[in-house]
């Protein structure tokens, strides 16, 4: 079993577990004693242009996607196995407050603040802290300190009466940070605009491990995009699922990409299907418009409004969390040197990363620098088969390859 922390999902790639299953009939997430297995979704998909593969050759993850029944979760988990979750999570994540605790600190004691450090003199108390997370700025777990205090002595959350007391007598001393309720701000990938939501609902949903969180989630909306006769039923009350959401909203959860992250993620599964659902949108209106026969034809079949942009809207989403290309060095027994340059892409999630690739198929189908398996010179060609800068190279390795045959 490889070790967590050896996964760098903030390089390049993405990332899956070595296996998947099904949890409270809601969640599809890790197997118990699997392993994370970093990947590159992007390794072999300059194969594939306009959503067509060629005969003997695997379709793109999106197309294999379009091919399930993703209301079933024994089709999504054979899906998971070969291409990972989606990353909704991460995607739509912009900042995430979570649960502020009582913490225990060694407190000075004293005159003012200066004298206390001074004379060394301090007791055991209690402050508030809280972990935050910010997207593209990791976490912080932030301590506030005050200058005039009543300590608290019990180590618990914080009550929602104490968090609005310290925020509205101004006593934190942090700058970059003040303390928050519990709380997610988050990205809506169809519409692009950034909403707030409750911690439940818009983080820790995605851990099915955590006690309770399975029967939260069997009580939620999932939307006309799932069979309602597919749906798992709930044994919860009103009165039950509030206290069971406050009991949740005190958790703590693993943040993105570590290693306990890795191995808890999980989601939901009607999620899992209404963004599978917007994304492959992408795909249905690139094919219309390839097929339709005029612009105008065009704007009355896919726009909104009149307005033709949002032709791509579900694309264009997608990439307010884009993919950047990056470089790296791969082995090549065929290359000169034994190794050569290889594109890579970093990608917030694969969610992202696969509207990247129907965009390369659909809209960017150009040409791309590649290197001779002969002379290992970089080429520029818009055909994605092509393996030589010249017929002359594509000659003189089948001839060489033919001569080391008939060694042997």
């Amino acid at each position: 079993m490889s070790d967590l922390n050896d996964v760098q999902i903030t390089a390049t790639g993405w990332w899956k577990a070595s296996e998947y299953e099904v949890v409270g009939g809601t969640h599809i997430v890790p197997s118990e004693g699997s392993s994370p297995v970093p990947y590159e979704p992007f390794e072999d998909h300059g194969e594939f242009w306009g959503g067509k593969t060629r005969q003997g050759e695997a379709p793109p993850p999106y197309a294999e996607l379009d091919q399930i029944d993703r209301a079933n979760p024994w089709e999504v988990v054979e899906w998971c196995n070969r291409h990972g979750l989606l990353g909704i999570l991460p995607h739509q994540t912009i900042e995430a407050n979570f649960c502020p605790w009582w913490k225990e600190k060694s407190i000075p004691t004293g005159g003012g603040v200066g004298q206390s450090i001074l004379s060394s003199s301090a007791t055991t108390g209690a402050v508030p802290a809280q972990i935050q997370y910010r997207q593209n700025y990791g976490s912080d777990e932030v301590d506030f300190d005050f200058s005039s205090r009543t300590w608290d002595y019990e180590l618990r959350p914080l009550t929602e009466e104490e968090v609005e007391d310290i925020r509205a007598k101004g006593w934190e001393k942090g700058v970059y940070r003040t303390l928050e309720l519990p709380s997610v701000r988050k990205l809506n990938v169809w519409s692009g605009t950034i909403e707030g939501d409750n911690l439940v609902s818009g983080y820790a949903r995605f851990f099915p491990r955590v006690d309770g969180v399975t029967d939260w989630e069997v009580r939620q909306n999932w939307g006309g995009w799932f069979p309602e006769e597919q749906k798992p039923r709930s044994l919860l009350g009103p009165d039950e699922e509030a206290e069971l959401r406050n009991e949740l909203e005190q958790n703590s959860y693993p943040l993105p990409f570590s290693p306990e992250f890795l191995q808890q993620y999980g989601e939901p599964i009607h999620l899992f299907k209404h963004y599978a659902d917007i994304l492959l949108q992408s795909v249905k209106i690139f094919e219309g418009v390839r097929s339709a026969r005029s612009q105008e034809e065009v704007r009355e079949r896919f726009s909104y409004n009149g307005d033709r942009e949002t032709l791509l809207l579900p694309s264009q989403m997608a990439g307010l969390r884009p993919a950047h290309p990056s470089a790296g060095l791969v082995s090549d027994e065929e290359a000169t040197h034994g190794f050569r340059w290889s594109r890579r892409w970093r990608i917030p999630s694969l969610y992202a990363g696969l509207h990247k690739m129907i965009l390369d198929d659909f809209a960017f189908k150009g040409a791309s620098a590649k290197y001779c398996k002969k002379c290992d010179k970089m080429f520029v060609t818009d055909n994605p088969r092509q393996k030589y800068c010249t017929g002359k190279c594509r000659h003189a390795f089948h001839q060489a390859k033919w001569r080391a045959s008939l060694k042997v």
